[in-house]
């Protein structure tokens, strides 16, 4: 999960940018995500990460390593390639999502109850981990694969400060 949501922040910030025209930091961004798509890749698969993570997951992953040499061995269409990239990363996480996310997915289902991004980052299980849980959260909630609710959140005396936003499995 921590590969996940450094993957998906770093999309975010890629669109930005190609959204704003900024090719060169686009392309800066679109390398930093296959380096965080590698990483995910090669550990949901069972491997440890180390410094070699782009070259394994080239290894094992043919689509991949086309996708990555097109970004940066084709001086044709940049725009092209990273968008081209970035496709092939959400495709392959729309078809995991489950799998990338299945310790929080079990951890949500035996809590049985609405939890906010900060219950679950408090909790001994994710505490120690630099998780974006409000990415992942996000994701999951905009895929159907949990559901998004707001909740009051009340100050010891009982009075509404906020609605907070909770998620549910």
């Amino acid at each position: 999960m921590v590969y996940f949501g450094k993957l998906l922040k770093c999309i975010d910030v890629c669109r930005k940018y190609l959204h704003n025209d900024g090719v060169y930091t686009a392309y800066t961004s679109a390398m930093k995500c296959s380096e965080e798509f590698a990483k995910l890749y090669v550990n949901l698969l069972g491997y440890m990460i180390s410094k070699d993570a782009t070259i394994m997951a080239m290894d094992l992953n043919d689509a991949f390593k086309e996708r990555v040499d097109e970004l940066f061995f084709n001086k044709g269409d940049t725009i092209k390639a990273i968008e081209n990239m970035l496709a092939f990363i959400e495709k392959y996480v729309e078809a995991n999502l489950k799998d990338i996310n299945s310790i929080l997915l079990e951890y949500m289902q035996s809590k049985d109850s609405f939890l906010s991004a900060e219950d679950i980052k408090k909790d001994a299980l994710f505490s120690d981990f630099d998780i974006a849980i409000e990415a992942v959260l996000e994701k999951l909630s905009e895929k159907e694969v949990i559901k998004k609710e707001t909740r009051p959140f009340k100050t010891n005396n009982g009075k509404v400060l906020f609605n907070e936003i909770v998620f549910f499995v």
